[in-house]
């Protein structure tokens, strides 16, 4: 566990002011306490963050963070899918003051937009992590921007962090 700890620091150091940035984002993440509450992970119809939902559940998992074990919002549900698998991104919109809805999209979409607006409205806490600024920081209460002149690995690595350091908390 050490071993993944240090690995953790060296890459919020590789990263300079973003890594850090990451590690805030993710205290924050982490910081919402043991209480009740579900934590609603969402991207857009093109892309669904199922790397990152895996990592947080993971971490959650094995930090007993029962708190910060992620539930993914679909765009596009199959049929016959399993629970863990079916909670549509309607959801989101109904997000109220429990809920933590946690947005990584690839490129603006006015829909997600639109479900974020009604989370924030009903008293949601929400939290972006994304490569380009929105209309999504003005509906944030905590936005990690990882600018379009950094590399796709970078943004990959800022996910990494937050979801390693949030259960640490």
């Amino acid at each position: 566990m050490e071993t993944a700890h240090r690995s953790v620091k060296r890459l919020i150091r590789s990263l300079g002011d973003l890594g850090r940035d990451a590690r805030s984002f993710g205290w924050a993440l982490g910081a919402r306490g043991g209480g009740p509450g579900k934590l609603l992970i969402v991207g857009t119809p093109t892309y669904e963050p199922w790397h990152f939902t895996a990592h947080l559940a993971d971490e959650a998992r094995r930090s007993q963070r029962q708190d910060l074990a992620p539930t993914l919002a679909r765009w596009q549900i199959a049929a016959g899918a399993p629970a863990h698998l079916s909670v549509s991104v309607d959801e989101v919109a109904r997000a109220s003051r429990d809920c933590t809805v946690l947005v990584i999209p690839d490129g603006r979409d006015d829909g997600l937009l639109e479900r974020v607006s009604d989370a924030h409205r009903r008293g949601a806490r929400v939290m972006a992590i994304e490569r380009e600024g929105s209309p999504l920081d003005a509906y944030s209460h905590e936005y990690l921007r990882v600018g379009s002149d950094r590399s796709e690995h970078d943004y990959d690595l800022c996910q990494h962090i937050v979801t390693a350091v949030a259960p640490v908390v």
